[in-house]
């Protein structure tokens, strides 16, 4: 399944794809940071996801980027409120 919404309006603005099996989430990429922004302001120690965003890793350098543990980035985003 092909998901867009997220993307909708800024289409030629910078994309991210998260995919999953089959299942495919395309997002603006100010989402994707501003997101990024408010974990940076919690407690969260600076790890896997949040860390690579910190130090500008990650898929600032390679493209696609491949997130290394699913698991720690899901639970990262899970504590968003």
């Amino acid at each position: 399944m092909l998901n867009r919404k997220y993307y909708e309006g800024f289409e030629g603005e910078p994309e991210l794809i998260l995919v999953n099996e089959e299942n495919k989430l395309i997002i603006w990429n100010g989402f994707f940071e501003a997101i990024l922004d408010a974990l940076l302001e919690t407690n969260l120690e600076k790890e896997g996801i949040i860390k690579e965003y910190f130090y500008h890793e990650g898929w600032y350098d390679d493209s696609p980027w491949v997130v290394k543990s699913f698991f720690m980035c899901k639970f990262t985003l899970a504590k968003i409120e």
